[in-house]
């Protein structure tokens, strides 16, 4: 959920500034062919920047990125087999999204049907190079890709040239793939205001786009502006589609009588560049070298780090939800700790190989690895507490959530840490990590909880 929660969140702030940029710089200039590709710019950007990862050089030599796991929980009133910990808030979090989503992707499809209904209840009168089908409700003039939908009570009561020129533009320019990108969009972000307010956006320059293309032809404006007011009276909407849309009208109406933008005004465009080159470098481009190399000891706000960034992480079998159950499961609560009151997290830093295999974290001396050098301008990091069962490292202790500190003698923590020891050294199938195509090592830290009830 993290990692979709970080794309979400990087994605919908590409999409806020070039929406900015459109709407203080473009969104009154007349050039729609030049907007509109704009706008697809930045759509694509937004979705596609985010999911790129191209390294490039930073300052320090040690890589290390973070990753927040949530603790495993063992109680005291747990003897043997302590029940894995209900959901956490991510998980609740991610369930609501995905519901939303579902919901929306299935309000998309029903959508769609209705347009295929309304297809299958109407006669087609062309074939080539668009349909024209005449349907027997009330939704006014509306197009989907090459299909042009126009109600029998309209068409057979005025003249409808204008309209369907109208519609024509929609079928030869393609705005339906706009209009299905754009809900797409809302979709995905459905929490973000910008992801709907984008789609009315688009829409409204696809209309500047087809009235200027009926006014091209040769059609009188005056004729055709009350062609379309005549048309939007009494008449109901269609979504996902092209349609005479009343809230948009008086704009259309403007545009139309609107000086067109001089060529010098394009150059406003230009703003793009710089835009999409800074969005690219901040989430498109991964510093080899972090700045986050002095913080080698996690507080008790930390949930988990892994250092030496691969291009593909290590995963345990069934995923970290998966493992984080096998291992609540097999902790047992040390009796001497619970009868003399001794709780806390412990953070417990491991390896796991190229093979898949829990290691210990040791030099080839056999002594334990130093935590990596601090970032410059950074203090350093405390040493870390250490443990010399199979050299696997304890980089933190603390009290657990939302319990005040104690102070613990250096055998009281060892009740608990001795025990995390043992779970993490029992037998697990990792995937290994992945760097340049190979499996590589990678540093895991992973907090326990112990907390008397």
């Amino acid at each position: 959920m993290h990692n979709l929660l970080l794309y979400i969140l990087e994605s919908g702030i590409c999409l806020a500034v070039f929406f900015l940029l459109y709407q203080v710089f473009l969104k009154k200039e007349t050039f729609y062919r030049l907007n509109r590709a704009y706008l697809l710019f930045a759509l694509s950007f937004s979705w596609l920047a985010p999911l790129l990862n191209i390294s490039v050089a930073a300052g320090t030599s040690t890589q290390l990125m973070a990753y927040r796991i949530e603790p495993v929980v063992v109680n005291s009133l747990s003897t043997v087999n302590p029940e894995f910990p209900g959901w956490d808030t991510w998980q609740y979090i991610t369930l609501v999204y995905w519901m939303v989503v579902a919901i929306l992707f299935i309000r998309f499809l029903i959508n769609l049907s209705r347009i295929l209904i309304l297809y299958r209840m109407g006669d087609v009168l062309h074939e080539k190079p668009f349909r024209l089908i005449l349907h027997p409700l009330n939704y006014p003039p509306f197009s989907f890709f090459w299909n042009i939908f126009i109600s029998r009570k309209h068409y057979s009561g005025s003249q409808m040239e204008e309209i369907i020129e109208h519609e024509k533009a929609h079928v030869r320019q393609l705005h339906s793939f706009d209009i299905l990108l754009a809900e797409l969009l809302i979709i995905i972000q459905w929490f973000n205001p910008l992801a709907w307010i984008y789609k009315k956006t688009v829409t409204e320059n696809h209309e500047f786009l087809a009235d200027e293309a009926v006014l091209h032809r040769g059609y009188p404006p005056d004729a055709y502006q009350l062609r379309i007011l005549a048309q939007l009276f009494g008449i109901r909407s269609m979504p996902a589609t092209h349609h005479f849309n009343q809230s948009i009208i008086q704009k259309r109406l403007k545009m139309m009588e609107k000086t067109k933008s001089s060529s010098i005004s394009k150059l406003k465009l230009l703003l793009v560049f710089p835009a999409a080159l800074a969005l690219f470098y901040v989430f498109a481009c991964t510093s080899t070298e972090s700045d986050l190399s002095g913080r080698d000891v996690p507080d008790t706000e930390e949930e988990s780090l892994v250092y030496l960034k691969p291009d593909v992480k290590a995963e345990p079998a069934g995923g970290i939800m998966e493992y984080r159950r096998f291992l609540a499961k097999n902790m047992i609560y040390p009796e001497e700790a619970k009868k003399n009151g001794v709780q806390g997290k412990v953070f417990i830093q491991f390896v796991i190989d190229e093979h898949g295999k829990v290691i210990p974290n040791v030099l080839k001396n056999g002594e334990i690895a130093p935590p990596p050098p601090p970032a410059e301008g950074k203090e350093a990091a405390p040493a870390p507490e250490t443990t010399n069962i199979e050299g696997i490292v304890v980089v933190g202790f603390g009290p657990p959530d939302g319990v005040e500190s104690v102070e613990y003698s250096k055998e009281q923590k060892k009740l608990l840490i001795d025990e995390a020891i043992r779970v993490i050294q029992l037998p697990y199938e990792w995937t290994p990590a992945i760097k340049d195509g190979k499996p590589v090592k990678v540093q895991y830290t992973m907090p326990f909880q112990f907390k008397l009830q």
